[in-house]
């Protein structure tokens, strides 16, 4: 009887040593689906998932997202990210961001108007003091303020709506809390954003998104997240990155 298509990846996980052991002797994850009747999806997600096989950019790219925005559900990241549902939920399944993941199936925002979100974003900066507003506007304060209200929309709505915290400000022309990232066109030109790979690359040998990540943290470089807005993916950034320190690997 063929195994059923919801338990491959439960089977995959049980059988993750085996697994593990087969792709480390460098077994390819086709060659590993045959041999224990399973989805190639269902290795590659489970082997990714326990850091024994690289990530993908599309991946690394869903898990910053989630982390820069928790509180958003399936249906609201495929649409952000233009992504089929099927694949964030593979991307997402045992990681720790799928914790930051709601389990609402339909995105909601539409139950709050333009006008309506406006209004309300104006009600919590009104309440702000001077020192306050010269800080910005932050998602927490604003649910602290209004958000938990049954009438007014929390603050993942607005990113919902508008794709990030900072947009949903700025069409209400207020400031939002000033990020570590405040002005990214003044703080980091393109050019910028792909020596900082270059350099990533050169001092580590790798080329991995979440690798990048990590490192930018501590070297005062542009943040992954903030590579994808400018540039548009991991892979482009790392293509030109590569012309400048093409001695990198995976």
């Amino acid at each position: 009887m063929p195994v059923m298509t919801q338990n491959h990846y439960t089977r995959a996980e049980e059988l993750l040593p085996q697994l593990t052991q087969l792709y480390k002797a460098k077994t390819s994850t086709n060659a590993l689906a045959k041999q224990f009747g399973l989805r190639r999806e269902a290795v590659s997600t489970v082997l990714m998932a326990a850091g024994v096989m690289p990530s993908t950019p599309g991946r690394d790219r869903l898990l910053a997202y989630v982390d820069e925005n928790p509180g958003l559900s399936v249906d609201d990241l495929a649409e952000q990210l233009d992504m089929p549902k099927s694949t964030v939920s593979r991307y997402l399944r045992g990681t720790p961001q799928h914790k930051k993941v709601i389990t609402r199936k339909k995105s909601d925002y539409t139950t709050f108007d333009d006008q309506a979100k406006t209004a309300a974003l104006m009600e919590a900066w009104e309440q702000l003091d001077e020192e306050q507003r010269s800080k910005g506007l932050s998602r927490s304060k604003y649910d602290e303020l209004v958000g938990k209200r049954p009438d007014r929309p929390s603050s993942v709505t607005f990113v919902r709506r508008y794709g990030s915290w900072s947009a949903a400000c700025e069409q209400a022309q207020i400031s939002a809390s000033a990020a570590r990232r405040s002005n990214y066109e003044r703080e980091f030109t393109d050019e910028d954003c792909v020596e900082g790979v270059a350099q990533f690359i050169k001092e580590t040998g790798k080329t991995a998104f979440h690798e990048y990540a990590k490192w930018a943290k501590t070297s005062g470089t542009a943040s992954g997240p903030l590579l994808i807005v400018r540039l548009g993916s991991w892979t482009e950034v790392r293509r030109l990155a590569l012309e400048l320190a093409p001695n990198g690997r995976d």
